[in-house]
């Protein structure tokens, strides 16, 4: 994806900018500082192959637009939602 412009098109309400995050409406171009990275941190303004970069995400629906190098579009759709990452534990029962 380096290269690829990405807009946030749209975000839910609870949405706030934060630091190197996109903001609603922003466009940027994804500049790797390693060009032969294939991990894209799509919400990062900056350096978006360091996915040490953390943020805040509101749940709720959230539209992406992807244009890539050739000037093809694509519209990414993701409803977020906490509860797709709650991670499920099985119960242990310790010997007597």
């Amino acid at each position: 994806m380096n290269g690829f412009k990405v807009t946030l098109l749209q975000a839910p309400a609870a949405y706030r900018d934060e630091p190197g995050k996109l903001k609603a409406n922003q466009t940027v171009t994804i500049a790797y500082r390693n060009p032969n990275s294939v991990i894209t941190n799509i919400m990062a303004t900056q350096n978006q192959d360091d996915l040490e970069q953390y943020f805040t995400l509101p749940e709720g629906i959230y539209k992406i637009k992807v244009e890539d190098l050739c000037g093809n579009v694509t519209y990414l759709y993701s409803r977020y939602s906490v509860d797709e990452f709650k991670l499920q534990y099985p119960l242990i029962r310790k010997k007597n």
